[in-house]
């Protein structure tokens, strides 16, 4: 399977999407988005979370258009933690569909049994059938969806909404795939400089405006610069960010604008690439926020910490 972020496509595009062996997408914002994706046999995930609270228009493709909903399902698409104790996790998915107009049935099938076709699973999971692996939920009623009891491979573990059985110890370090950053200092030197693209000082930037949250659209501006770097000394609302590849194989630079307001120094690798994200304002704070230290007048004695 190949699941697919085709957010913004066209149908004409989706076409080649899905020629090309694209399975899935769950980018849809809009219930003629999501059937579109169904009309050309991509299966469709309908999303609500808390950066894209899209369930109320897209589950129009269900209570208004009747679509099957063979090929349909649900996700939160990694909300953030008070999402999920305010809206629930996917009880609360169901329970919003519902209050939506979806049967009640189609809405649990969408968060059961029709993912697990789409993984090709539903002979193991998916369903409660002998032979079948299932956690069983035993609600109270049709409209809450918070479980009484929680039974998993044959065993209660939880009752009103309580766990009742141990959490097993986990090896975490088993799953530690990525080496250590180690950082040379001849690979820092002002890394989060953005050289000016073009000899021609008046020429636009290509620039990564933040329309909201989670949609950028490219905005070309004037920016000044000094000794052939972009200057946001004096510009509000424009951030240097740096991408850093954790072998120092490639460093991939930007300016973002709107991302966050006078914001000094930030740094994460809690992103879809897992190398090392630095954004910011201040050369030192950046420095420090990625763990880089020893800053001597403007360059940079440098190790990670």
């Amino acid at each position: 399977m190949i699941d697919g972020h085709t957010a913004g496509c066209s149908y004409e595009k989706l076409n080649a999407v899905a020629a090309s062996g694209v399975s899935a997408c769950h980018e849809a914002i809009t219930s003629k988005e999501d059937f579109d994706r169904l009309r050309l046999g991509l299966w469709t995930t309908l999303r609500n979370s808390s950066l894209r609270p899209d369930l109320e228009e897209i589950i129009k493709l269900i209570t208004e258009s009747n679509a099957n909903t063979n090929r349909l399902l649900m996700t939160t698409d990694g909300p953030h933690p008070s999402f999920i104790e305010k809206e629930g996790f996917m009880d609360g998915l169901v329970k919003k569909a519902v209050e939506l107009g979806v049967s009640p049935i189609q809405a649990i099938q969408m968060a059961t049994l029709d993912p697990a076709s789409y993984l090709r699973l539903d002979d193991y999971i998916g369903g409660i059938a002998p032979g079948r692996q299932a956690d069983i939920l035993i609600l109270p009623n049709l409209v809450d969806f918070r479980p009484n009891i929680v039974i998993s491979k044959g065993k209660v573990v939880a009752r009103a909404g309580k766990l009742i059985a141990p959490l097993p110890e986990i090896d975490w370090n088993q799953y530690v795939v990525r080496t250590p950053f180690g950082f040379k200092k001849s690979f820092l030197e002002d890394l989060h400089l953005y050289q000016y693209p073009h000899s021609d000082p008046e020429s636009p930037v290509p620039v990564v405006h933040f329309k909201s949250n989670v949609i950028t659209a490219r905005k070309d501006m004037r920016l000044p610069s000094v000794n052939g770097y972009i200057d946001l000394t004096i510009e509000k609302g424009l951030l240097y960010p740096a991408l850093i590849e954790r072998n120092q194989q490639w460093v991939t630079k930007g300016i973002l604008e709107r991302f966050a307001v006078d914001l000094d120094g930030l740094a994460s690798t809690y992103n879809t690439t897992t190398e090392l994200l630095v954004i910011g304002r201040d050369l030192k704070a950046m420095a420090k926020a990625s763990g880089i230290q020893g800053l001597r007048n403007g360059r940079r004695d440098c190790h990670r910490q």
